[in-house]
């Protein structure tokens, strides 16, 4: 009895060492925090809240959501760190797993939110988060800053263009702008990306507003006695649904210069240095109507244009012509607001199919300005006589009038001579017709659904009263050529000659363009600043002040660098170290902006933090 007693003590080490290994993952030293940079924020600032997560890098970020909050995940990673220790010979490395991440929060309407309990998945355990709540303030705003927001029209019809003008005036320096644009961010209004352009020649600038990047225009004014800069942010959008939107929550948070403090600068110069603080620009009251087009006196079809037309020949008097000679005609429609895009050729040649003419469009007399179109087509007839190009009728409506009208051109004569064109009828007339040899009659009866690039315009056009349900084109411009008699003679030179003296300087110039426009060049010299200033910091003094501003100008570059290059930003993010940058240069900005003493108080070692921090990074790439 005695000697198993002996045994059984002898093997308790090794079975409470196997029952430690073998415990449930439940039970390790797993430990979650939540984290807020500030406790209470004024409407229309952005709150970060950063998730901690100790004893693993294993770690499924929750989908955050809480009443009137705006949440948005930023990026998480690992953050790891190694230490090796040597005692006496004997070395020991000690690995520590952690995980962060952080989320942005931004309320528009003052009150106290709360973010419910939260249960994640870390290293394969479910770890229960506390509830966290914050208080949002209501906006701080400044009379030295002002937002003004207006429309070109706040009455409209869906499917009308509308621009949107957003100003933002200011008489002191800001930092780190925020803005919140309803009418960017409904999904009622469809948004014309080229509208977003700015001319090259103007002082422009560059906000990020979540995937777009938004170029506005950079201005001096004077208002009220006082020098303001404006800064204007303009585009157009169509309504898709009808409805009543308001668009008042449109502002802007941001730092403003509120006051300035003397400190000493590193010479021991007395210096003045502008005091930050968050403030809020609340644009001025904007609501948009979108009715729906009435249905009382609508037309069966109906086109669907939108505007104040006005259509008609530019050449509309009587013409004498020979058979088979191509006649040119130009007509212009003005003032069309929701369709600047329509296919007008394709139109009056399907109209006028079926007409004593042979009809084309030529596509390189073609221009449009604003919401008028011009476009010039060629009449080739078909028989002899005094022929009638019959009215083109469109229908539409006026959002000004709120009523539905019609416009129509002017009836087209010709008086047609089949003598002096006669040995020149039968060739012509008939290429003029159709092509392939068919026959001119032909023409005017061919089935919508045999038409190339045919689309479906309702009750857009007609000749005389040409109605038509879906439009179909036929002709084209090869069809009505002059006749061959009258070409010009050509040089029997081949075309590829007149190539050969720009061939040499191509296969030269070529590659060199290339490369100077290749996504790889700039990747490597975007890889060149980053390693540059990623460098050991080069601080013009020994005190920790020093090394702190050059280390925050450091951050700075790097942020501009992240900013200009989405592939870098995507890389941070798929390796989450995204997040890593982020609250390091909030650090940084945070030590920077503070009182001196404070900061020579805390006296960190700045150089070596940011050795740390160059490892982590370096290590990452």
């Amino acid at each position: 009895m005695r000697n198993r007693s002996s045994t059984l003590y002898r093997f308790l080490p090794v079975l409470a060492l196997a029952l430690f290994a073998a415990r449930p993952a439940s039970a390790q030293n797993i430990n979650a925090s939540w984290g807020l940079d500030q406790a209470e924020v004024a409407v229309g600032q952005t709150l970060t809240l950063t998730l901690e997560v100790q004893g693993t890098d294993e770690v499924d970020p929750p989908a955050l959501s809480a009443p009137g909050a705006d949440i948005k995940f930023r990026g998480g990673g690992p953050r790891n760190s190694t230490s090796i220790t040597m005692i006496n010979g004997k070395t020991t490395k000690n690995v520590s797993k952690a995980w962060v991440g952080s989320w942005s929060i931004r309320c528009a309407s003052e009150g106290l939110y709360h973010l419910d309990s939260q249960e994640i998945s870390a290293g394969g355990s479910r770890i229960r988060l506390p509830a966290v709540n914050w208080r949002v303030a209501p906006p701080q705003t400044d009379s030295r800053f002002e937002l003004r927001q207006s429309l070109s029209q706040e009455t409209a019809v869906p499917g009308v263009e509308i621009g949107y003008t957003l100003v933002w005036y200011i008489a002191e320096s800001v930092q780190n702008p925020q803005f919140v644009i309803p009418a960017l961010d409904n999904p009622n209004f469809e948004l014309i990306e080229s509208s977003l352009a700015v001319h090259s020649a103007a002082d422009s600038f560059q906000i990020s507003y979540g995937s777009r990047v938004l170029t506005g225009v950079r201005t001096l004014e004077r208002m009220q006695g006082r020098d303001w800069t404006a800064f204007t942010i303009s585009f157009r959008f169509k309504p898709k649904k009808s409805g009543v939107y308001d668009l008042s929550g449109t502002l802007v948070a941001f730092e403003g210069a509120v006051g300035s403090r003397r400190v000493q600068d590193f010479f021991g110069n007395i210096v003045n240095e502008p005091t930050y603080k968050g403030l809020t620009a609340q644009a001025n009251p904007l609501k948009l109507t979108v009715r729906e087009l009435p249905a009382a006196g609508k037309p069966d079809p109906f086109s669907g244009l939108i505007g104040s037309l006005s259509l008609d020949w530019k050449e509309s008097a009587a013409a004498a012509c020979d058979l088979g000679e191509p006649v040119r005609r130009t007509l212009v429609l003005s003032g069309v607001l929701n369709k600047p895009d329509l296919d007008l050729d394709y139109m009056v040649t399907s109209a006028l199919s079926g007409t004593d003419f042979a009809v084309a469009a030529d596509p390189a007399s073609a221009s449009t300005d604003g919401d008028s179109m011009t476009r010039t087509y060629i009449f080739r007839a078909k028989r002899g006589g005094k022929l009638v190009v019959p009215k083109l009728t469109l229908n539409y409506f006026d959002p000004r009038t709120e009523q539905y009208g019609t416009v129509s051109t002017k009836a087209l004569t010709f008086a047609v001579s089949a003598s002096s064109g006669a040995s020149r009828a039968g060739t012509a007339g008939a290429s003029s017709a159709v092509s392939g040899g068919q026959d001119p009659s032909a023409a005017g009866s061919e089935s919508p659904a045999n038409a190339t690039g045919a689309v479906s315009v309702s009750g857009a056009m007609s000749a005389g009263t040409l109605s038509a349900g879906t439009l179909s084109a036929s002709g084209s411009l090869a069809d009505v050529n002059a006749n061959p008699d009258r070409l010009p003679v050509l040089p029997p030179i081949p075309w590829w000659f007149w190539l050969l003296p720009g061939l040499a300087p191509t296969l030269v110039l070529a590659p060199a363009g290339l490369w100077r426009h290749s996504r790889l060049r700039r990747l490597l010299r975007e890889r060149t600043a980053w390693r540059a200033f990623l460098g050991p910091l080069s601080p013009q003094g020994d005190s920790p002040r020093c090394a702190l501003e050059a280390g925050r100008e450091r951050f700075v570059q790097l942020d501009a660098l992240l900013r200009q290059s989405r592939e870098w930003r995507a890389r941070l993010e798929s390796t989450g170290k995204l997040a890593l940058f982020a609250a390091e240069k909030d650090v940084w900005d945070t030590a920077r902006f503070a009182p001196p003493e404070s900061s020579e108080s805390a006296a960190p070692d700045w150089s070596s933090r940011w050795e740390g921090f160059r490892a982590e990074m370096e290590g990452w790439k």
